[in-house]
């Protein structure tokens, strides 16, 4: 068996398998290295691409064996390849993302996401070199650190470890680079933001003198989090990282740039649940689209317009030659289109501008445009995409083969959970709780727009692999509420008639 022998279900198996140990413990049973190169980018999240494809070999089925370092090389032409042809996103830099300010603005601050067996790990990188040198790296490192510090403790979330994280010290046991004696730690608006800094930045710079010198006062740390209000990558990215949410809208006119064929393939692509990555024009926009914002694509035109796409932002903004004239430069920035969806299931400018209060549709003439926060959480909720917290079909049972001791669930068919069925669903029945009436655009004014979970009657699960998912008939809006309570202690869902017979309704 080789590289080209690997599945998307062998992949998946070895995603789960890393989020269930965690990166440092999956890098550590595979023998390999943390990537520095060419990364696995799957639901907002970037992997070691070569180790992840190591240890899929060994999910490919009875007598397989997982691949080490040595059996195969890594980079473009063997992992990068194999991983596209399989419909993942593969990025050649690392998957950085800019860590928002106190005022709204980018810090110049860089750090990763991963997720972790109970949450979520943010790694800040390494503040390093001579101020206003060119090695210098990361010199807003400490007013990062407050603001990510100042935004957990904002979300009531629990701090459950702070763990050095350099090339010196990370052979040593995770519980020997802790850097807080006692953990965890469950953060409030009541707690002492700058003496948790202090602590932190102290251990730190003591630890490296200490233990395993060299170097720099303040090290690459991970802050390891979780809580209830972490529920997806995208909330931990916009509620911790950005404190913002960061939506640009990216333009297509197919009178000016027919590409019919190009479309169907990116449907039936990202309807079976990969990835479609693409660079694309941001206009006159030359910076402040960074990894991990959001990317709506708008279709212009005199009919049919509206928004057919969702995805996030792959790297920063660069320039290359322009599309139309070869002689002249523009900018572009790549993305991983997570969804697009025909022209007859957009989402219309006509709704756009329901939902939206500060965004001139009709004044949209080119690509680059960032959303006010307000209005791109109105476009989430209405597309039902990752980051809305309302993301397809929520809530119902797991589907798919798991490795042992694995949480992280491989989706077996993407469209029945997928924004589409949700649209489809809210346009029939409304937004409005199917048991308990509650409506969130009223109850809450405009960021409660759209806001509202989408229940399978019927558990996907007790349904076959050719079951053909009726949106209207199978379908129904419910609050967060009355959805835990569906499935709450019961093995098959509640109805809801009787829900609501207990609400009595």
């Amino acid at each position: 068996m080789s590289l080209g022998d690997l599945t998307k279900d062998s992949v998946l198996l070895a995603v789960a398998e890393c989020e269930e140990l965690g990166r440092d413990a999956f890098l550590a049973k595979y023998g390999f290295g943390p990537s520095r190169r060419y990364f696995l980018i799957h639901d907002g999240v970037a992997y070691d691409s070569k180790a992840i494809c190591g240890a899929a070999h060994g999910f490919l089925g009875e007598g397989a064996m997982p691949l080490g370092p040595a059996d195969f090389s890594g980079g473009d032409k063997t992992v990068g390849a194999t991983l596209t042809k399989l419909g993942f996103a593969v990025s050649a830099s690392p998957y950085r993302l800019k860590v928002g300010g106190t005022d709204g603005g980018l810090l110049n601050a860089e750090c990763e996401l991963r997720r972790s067996s109970t949450g979520y790990v943010i790694t800040l990188m390494s503040r390093g070199g001579k101020l206003g040198t060119p090695t210098e790296r990361n010199p807003d490192y400490l007013s990062a650190l407050r603001a990510l510090v100042r935004r957990m403790a904002s979300a009531g979330v629990v701090l459950e470890q702070a763990v050095l994280d350099t090339e010196q010290t990370r052979s040593l046991p995770v519980s020997e680079r802790q850097l807080l004696g006692s953990t965890p730690i469950a953060l409030s608006s009541a707690s002492d933001v700058e003496d948790l800094v202090s602590q932190i930045t102290q251990a730190s710079s003591s630890f490296s003198k200490g233990k395993k010198g060299g170097g720099n006062p303040t090290k690459q740390i991970q802050l390891h989090i979780s809580g209830a209000g972490l529920t997806t990558v995208e909330s931990v990215r916009s509620g911790i990282i950005n404190g913002a949410i960061n939506m640009f809208v990216l333009t297509w006119n197919p009178a000016v740039w027919p590409m019919d064929d190009d479309i169907d393939d990116a449907i039936e692509a990202t309807s079976a649940g990969e990835h479609v990555v693409g660079t694309w024009s941001t206009g006159n926009r030359k910076s402040g689209i960074n990894s991990g914002d959001h990317v709506v694509l708008f279709r212009q035109g005199t009919e049919d317009r509206g928004l057919i796409a969702i995805g996030t932002a792959i790297g920063e903004i660069f320039q290359d030659a322009h599309f139309n004239n070869p002689d002249e430069a523009a900018n572009y920035v790549e993305v991983a289109w997570t969804e697009w969806v025909p022209t007859d299931e957009r989402l219309p400018v006509e709704e756009l501008a329901a939902i939206t209060t500060a965004t001139n549709w009709n004044a949209i003439l080119s690509s680059g445009i960032r959303l006010p926060d307000d209005d791109a959480i109105a476009v989430l909720n209405a597309w039902g995409a990752p980051g809305s917290g309302e993301g397809g079909v929520t809530g119902d049972e797991e589907v798919g083969q798991l490795p042992e001791g694995a949480k992280k669930t491989v989706t077996v068919n993407r469209y029945e959970r997928s924004g589409r069925a949700r649209r489809a669903c809210l346009k029939k029945h409304g937004t409005a709780c199917a048991v308990c009436e509650i409506d969130f655009g009223v109850a809450y004014g405009g960021i409660g727009k759209g806001f509202i979970h989408v229940h399978h009657i019927t558990p996907i699960s007790a349904v076959g692999q050719e079951y053909v998912l009726d949106p209207i008939a199978d379908l129904v809006p419910v609050c967060p509420n009355c959805h835990a309570m569906l499935h709450h202690k019961v093995s098959q869902p509640r109805t809801v008639a009787e829900l609501r017979k207990l609400l009595g309704k």
